[in-house]
């Protein structure tokens, strides 16, 4: 019998202050009843440092858990359907969610760099230099014939072209359309076509890949740049961290969509989830022309959070370089509105980084909090927290 977990905590699950009782009630369900297994295994981990787990029966289908946090930050609880003899049961999804307690206190954990802005400056700079100029253009099947579908490779600085999918309605008028960039997350996929009503969308890849290659050519490149954004020696300098021209395409591409004949100049949104996410907030940062930001689990916020004590996640250490790059120091220099989803249970971008990075926004701004989402699982039924 397939199942899920369901269920919160009984108060708003970021509304805590530090020191109350936080209760979790959870039920088992197949999305029509309620139903019981044998075990429950539950852990609790803190942003304060406290840690505890254990079992209990699992007869009813429900189980409650309290907890509490000494300091401002998030719990990370996990529950597990088993066997009596602890396996999981592979057919019963677990349980990753978690509560905030006075989430309003949850600062940066380290200072922005010192030249933070000078460098940004004088990349930009170099990005000047360098008009995005069309290298190569070649029209595709859009799969609808009311749109129109290009590759495109776009001069760039640095060692990669920018290279995209551009979509768009067919018979287009001249500023007839928004301007919208779309960004993958942590992958080595290449764009797709999007296609959105009144919209020119450009979906940009990561790397600067060609978009439509022999398998033989992306296993190479995937071979040669596996774990990018994590080599330390390369995180020392910023010059040298991978994200550098990750970020400048993406301006690069943000400046090309800016001219084509259909934008209607009212400014160019952006989209993604993850590293897409993290992509999406650095090129706000960087242009005056960002009319809105739609972020989905944004990754590589708050590096410094570790050296506070807070549950670390799944990115780079904090080292130098590659700080020039961290999503929640960028938000500062934004000025379009934002939208931000994350998940209570993501110990990939764990919701303290989200909360800094929320809080570094200093324009209109919304926060959505997601129950028992993780980074890759999204739960059946849907229990979200506001702010």
């Amino acid at each position: 019998m397939a199942g899920y977990f369901k269920g919160s905590t009984t108060r708003d699950a970021v509304g805590y202050k530090c020191g109350e009782d936080i209760e979790f009630r959870l039920e088992l369900s197949d999305g029509a009843r309620r139903f019981g297994c044998p075990l429950f295994k539950w852990e609790m981990y803190g942003d304060d440092g406290a840690k505890s787990s254990g079992m209990a029966s699992g007869e009813s289908g429900t189980i409650e858990l309290h907890t509490t946090l000494a300091k401002p930050g998030f719990v990370h609880v996990i529950v597990t359907a088993c066997s009596l003899d602890g396996t999981p049961l592979p057919t019963i999804d677990k349980f990753e969610g978690g509560a905030g307690a006075e989430i309003d206190k949850i600062e940066q954990g380290t200072p922005d760099p010192d030249d933070f802005d000078e460098f940004w400056k004088n990349q930009l700079a170099r990005l000047d230099e360098v008009e995005p100029r069309v290298l190569y253009m070649n029209e595709i099947d859009s799969g609808d014939p009311d749109y129109r579908s290009y590759d495109i490779r776009l001069e760039c600085v640095g060692p990669m072209p920018v290279s995209g999918i551009l979509t768009l309605p067919r018979d287009a008028k001249p500023k007839s359309l928004r301007g919208r960039l779309g960004f993958h997350g942590y992958s080595f996929a290449v764009s797709n076509v999007v296609r959105q009503p009144n919209t020119a969308y450009f979906q940009v890849n990561i790397h600067g890949i060609n978009n439509f290659d022999k398998q033989s050519y992306y296993d190479e490149f995937s071979k040669a740049h596996a774990g990018f954004g994590f080599d330390r020696n390369e995180n020392k300098s910023p010059e040298t961290c991978y994200f550098l021209y990750v970020i400048l395409r993406d301006i690069q591409a943000a400046r090309y969509l800016r001219s084509i004949p259909e934008y209607d100049e009212g400014g160019i949104y952006l989209d993604g989830g993850s590293m897409g996410a993290l992509q999406a907030v650095s090129v706000a940062a960087h242009i005056d022309f960002a009319a809105g930001l739609n972020i989905f689990i944004p990754w590589l916020c708050d590096l410094g959070g570790i050296k506070v004590g807070r549950l670390r996640g799944w990115r780079p250490e904090p080292d130098e370089g590659v700080m020039y790059f961290d999503t929640a120091i960028q938000a500062k220099r934004v000025t379009c509105p934002v939208e931000i989803t994350c998940g209570l249970g993501d110990y990939v971008c764990p919701p303290s980084t989200e909360v800094v990075l929320w809080h570094n926004f200093k324009t209109q701004k919304k926060i959505t909090f997601i129950q028992n989402m993780t980074h890759p699982y999204r739960p059946p039924e849907i229990i979200s927290y506001t702010r």
